[in-house]
């Protein structure tokens, strides 16, 4: 799973170098869209999992207040321990969390995370699509 992660991280950041060059000649407020979803948006995600991780571990192995250059850096040097980590996540089935009509075991917590990053990645792309199109 991290060497996905890291890959479709490694392309978002690319996509999103190449989407600066449309600046001016694309609505800011898409390249603003684009902008805040890789400064802020997708390393809220990623620190989200790495919280997950460390909850699951119990202790904090990993920073949760990661910038998108250090989460990259983290995903490529620490492939092992991360796939461990998130296999074992995968495959925990206690709940965790729970609101009035729910319960959440981490599986869940953590695919809906990897969903919203994917979701994060694709806009991006898209957005590229887009500009190129026009």
């Amino acid at each position: 799973m991290t060497r996905q992660i890291l890959n479709r991280l490694n392309q978002t950041l690319e996509n999103h170098r190449e989407l600066q060059t449309f600046r001016g000649r694309w609505p800011d407020n898409l390249i603003d869209t684009a902008d805040r979803i890789v400064d802020h948006d997708i390393p809220n995600t990623l620190n989200k999992m790495l919280k997950l991780l460390n909850f699951l571990n119990n202790e904090d192995v990993f920073n949760t207040e990661s910038k998108i250059e250090e989460l990259q850096e983290l995903f490529q040097n620490q492939q092992n321990s991360l796939d461990y980590l998130f296999e074992q996540a995968e495959n925990n089935k206690d709940i965790i969390v729970t609101n009035l009509s729910k319960a959440f075991n981490t599986s869940i917590i953590l695919d809906t995370l990897k969903t919203g990053f994917i979701s994060h990645c694709d806009t991006i792309t898209l957005t590229l699509t887009a500009a190129k199109i026009k």
